[in-house]
């Protein structure tokens, strides 16, 4: 992440000229905000697979309503802008700008973290395994190892707590 960072830190001149061009052409501009609506659409959805029935409580439900009106109010602001409201009815290839990149993007971000999470549980698992068969020594040097691998597919790795 860092190394992104650094590479995208001068580029906000580049962005900053491109939204301008985009804000300048009303067709376009009201395409961006749907974009941008679609995207938020993508979060209120997976929001909505990921949380189990006996795990959202109020904040929760909350927060899925924020996003959705999040979504709606970015719809609203297109429709408003737009010469054409049929131009960008739905989050379709073309009512959007990028739009299906936006959402292959969120969506390998989202696999991404499911591939890191299942590395991470799996190494916490086997080290647990050994550390119950009294092999602490080994438990330690599978964890290392494993936090090595981790660290080869830029998996952010946060110290953890000596088993005991």
């Amino acid at each position: 992440m860092h190394s992104y960072v650094e590479r995208m830190s001068g580029q906000a001149p580049r962005a900053g000229a491109l939204l301008d061009r985009i804000i300048a052409r009303p067709r376009d501009h009201a395409r961006l905000l749907n974009t941008l609506s679609r995207l938020e659409y993508v979060g209120v959805r997976k929001m909505l697979k990921s949380r189990r029935a006996e795990r959202l409580d109020l904040d929760g439900l909350e927060h899925l309503l924020d996003e959705t009106i999040h979504a709606l109010r970015l719809k609203k602001a297109a429709l408003a802008l737009a010469d054409d409201r049929l131009a960008i009815a739905t989050y379709g290839a073309g009512h959007t700008l990028a739009g299906e990149a936006g959402e292959a993007y969120m969506q390998g971000v989202d696999r991404a973290a499911e591939a890191r999470s299942r590395l991470a549980q799996s190494a916490a698992h086997a080290a647990r395994l050994a550390a119950l068969d009294g092999e602490q020594a080994r438990a330690e040097e599978a964890h290392r190892s494993t936090l090595e691998a981790l660290r080869g597919h830029e998996v952010l790795v946060l110290r953890s707590v000596p088993i005991a």
